[in-house]
């Protein structure tokens, strides 16, 4: 048989029994002071190798070969697709007139004698996709002055807009997807409605002319 072993709990009223253990538990806050971790010191090397500087060039020129054979891998694939298109007799994308508004919008500025702007054709998209690239934001660049401030402080770390003010690094202002110059709401609308107005404006002369016709017509006194 197994062993069986009376436990008595002692509760608050009983004699000698207390919570104060329990409270303690359940009340204790632990005291949590940051301690900083040790600062370790960092020392710049003295001077730059020789063979280091070897590495990095080496490996830059390998980076510029494989741009060049990735820019003539992309030459090759255009080749190719434009000889798919002829031999396909062309290629029409066709828009939809609620959907594609704004595109069709834009084929009306860049192909104004186009007859149908809902219609664009494979030449069309080439010589549109060209004007975009063309007044596209030039990739950064390393100049002159550059170089010439990395020789004077070889530790500088301010590239890349790192020194820009909070806000000034925004895609929208430094990617090529800002080559399309914003528009000015404001006067493009005050724009608008002054166009808007001149177009009414012979309408309104018209009506107006027609009701002083009218009331001469029509009115009891005879004209002056």
């Amino acid at each position: 048989m197994v062993r069986k072993k009376d436990t008595n709990f002692a509760l608050p009223n009983d004699v000698g029994g207390s919570f104060e253990e329990e409270d303690f538990i359940l009340n204790y806050r632990p005291t949590i002071e940051f301690v900083e971790p040790p600062q370790e010191a960092y020392e710049f090397p003295e001077e730059i190798s020789v063979e280091n500087i070897d590495n990095l060039r080496d490996r830059t020129q390998k980076l510029i070969n494989g741009l060049d054979t990735a820019v003539k891998l992309a030459d090759l694939a255009q080749k190719r697709v434009d000889e798919r298109v002829v031999s396909a007799g062309g290629f029409i994308s066709q828009l939809d007139p609620v959907k594609d508004a704004q595109v069709i919008a834009a084929m009306k500025r860049r192909f104004p004698d186009k007859t149908d702007p809902t219609k664009i054709t494979y030449d069309e998209y080439k010589e549109a996709l060209s004007c975009l690239q063309q007044s596209a934001v030039d990739a950064p660049a390393v100049s002159t002055e550059d170089i010439k401030a990395a020789q004077a402080d070889p530790y500088r770390t301010d590239f890349g807009g790192k020194d820009n003010q909070e806000g000034q690094n925004r895609a929208e202002l430094s990617s090529p997807a800002s080559s399309v110059s914003p528009i000015d709401l404001e006067a493009f609308q005050k724009a608008g409605i002054l166009a808007l107005f001149a177009l009414m404006l012979p309408l309104i002369k018209i009506e107006d002319t027609k009701e002083v016709v009218k009331h001469l017509a029509t009115a009891p006194h005879k004209p002056a």
